[in-house]
Order: C-alpha cells, then structure tokens, then sequence
C-alpha cells in the first residue's frame, strides 16, 4: 500500500513517518509529485483542515493521503 503525507512541511513528514515506520506501506511525500498542490486552509478548525488537505491530495495523487494538523489528530482520505 502507497500513502502520501497532506503536507510539504519536512518537519511534520518526519515525525509522521516515524510514527508510521513499521506499518507495512509506502510513505510518498511532495517530492514524488510534480506540481504537488499547495492547499489553502480554509477550514474553521484544525479538523476541518486536515480534511480539506488530505481531499484534495488524494484527488491530485490518486492515492490515500493522510493530513496532520495537530499529533493527535490524522486524517486520511482515500483516493477517489
């Protein structure tokens, strides 16, 4: 399985693939994309947010995407 982190910040990519290290899937970052989408946050919360980032990542990439706006809160979105 292939999954690409919501967010360009090298900061939280690290702390999400650590926390991600021993499941058995890809981790794919902005990196592996061209053109990878700078998503506004337009939300009204955190939540609101990670669901907006991790929605249109998986529309662009096609794969799941997981957004984190905050270390307790992730959410992923499968492509559609």
């Amino acid at each position: 399985m292939q999954l690409v982190l919501a967010t360009r910040n090298k900061d939280k990519i690290k702390e999400m693939k650590n926390i991600l290290e021993d499941l058995p899937i890809t981790i794919l970052t902005f990196e592996d994309f061209l053109n990878f989408p700078e998503v506004e946050e337009t939300g009204r919360t955190l939540e609101e947010n990670a669901i907006l980032k991790a929605k249109m990542i998986a529309q662009f990439t096609g794969y799941p995407a997981l957004a984190d706006e905050h270390a307790p809160m992730m959410i992923i979105i499968k492509s559609c």
